[in-house]
């Protein structure tokens, strides 16, 4: 009789656990594992201590829709971690389809990637799923320490020789522009993976560099000055906006440095500091798309 009991107690146990398998194990995850495992480090030299309207720095790395999801991506970079992991919330079903459709279809991570510190932007992106919904995120870097190094005492070098701290801010930003194109060329090649022309390191060790070099260099320069500040990116340009008296306002070093057909530098201001209406109207004039952008990722700008 007992034996009979046993055997009925343990089918009852069975039946419920497979009935409430489902609540059973989203407890279990939810309480033990998901909760254990969320490790965050300390923020890097290069964190920027704001948010924007499209994304926000978060403490809630158990994401419940897509927007979460875009808020610990902009973290995860902007605090300059090399990895990190977190978990989907167990109610956000579309939460791994999102992931992906976010890292590999989308242009999300990459107008994530221009809102922080380039020397927090990265290179290659990558992310894996394990059976238990761990989400494990993976990041190179653009820049190595080396070339941090390098690029900084050379920014250094430039504010030491050209500007001083009776300039307005406005002043301190036009020498920077100003020395940076009569420094700089366009790499009319386009050939950036042998030039690298891409990157602020090889814009000024080989005095070339195509639009993302340009601004790179100047988002770091304006984080020097405690501005801020994010690069405007669309499918065939980059240009910065900073946040000065009390307005967002555009730079544009590449169009400010146009080519000319027997090479000799040119410099000109009609990109440096204009609001988007003024933006708008010049590329009205020029007949070219090349300023157009998203207004509502870079909601700033509007």
């Amino acid at each position: 009789m007992k034996n009979f009991i046993k055997c009925l107690l343990l089918l009852g146990v069975l039946y419920l656990g497979y009935t409430y398998r489902k609540t059973i194990y989203n407890f279990v995850l939810e309480n033990f594992v998901i909760n254990k495992n969320i490790v965050t480090k300390e923020a890097n030299l290069y964190y920027k201590n704001y948010d924007y309207n499209y994304v926000s720095d978060t403490t809630n790395f158990k994401p419940e829709n897509k927007q979460d999801l875009l808020n610990i991506f902009y973290t995860i970079l902007n605090n300059g971690w090399d990895n990190f992991e977190f978990y989907c919330d167990l109610d956000y079903s579309s939460c791994y389809d999102d992931i992906s459709s976010i890292i590999e279809e989308s242009d999300d991570l990459s107008n994530i990637n221009n809102m922080v510190s380039p020397y927090n932007s990265y290179k290659y992106f990558s992310y894996s799923i394990s059976t238990l919904g761990k989400v494990n995120i993976t990041i190179e870097k653009l820049y190595s320490d080396d070339e941090i190094k390098y690029i900084d005492s050379e920014i250094n070098k430039i504010i030491e020789q050209n500007i001083t701290d009776d300039m307005t801010t406005r002043e301190k930003i036009k020498a920077f522009h100003d020395y940076i194109i009569n420094l700089i060329q366009y790499d009319t090649s386009l050939n950036i993976d042998k030039n690298h022309s891409n990157k602020a390191s090889v814009a000024l060790s080989e005095k070339i560099a195509v639009c993302s070099g340009y601004s790179d260099l100047m988002s770091i320069f304006l984080d020097k000055l405690g501005l801020k500040n994010y690069k405007i990116v669309n499918d065939e340009h980059v240009w910065n906006l900073v946040f000065i008296d009390n307005e967002w306002l555009h730079i544009d070093l590449t169009w400010d440095d146009p080519t000319t057909s027997d090479g000799k530098p040119v410099l000109i201001h009609d990109f440096f500091l204009i609001d988007t209406e003024k933006l708008e109207e010049i590329s009205t004039k020029l007949k070219n798309n090349l300023h157009e952008f998203d207004k509502n990722i870079y909601i700033e700008a509007n």
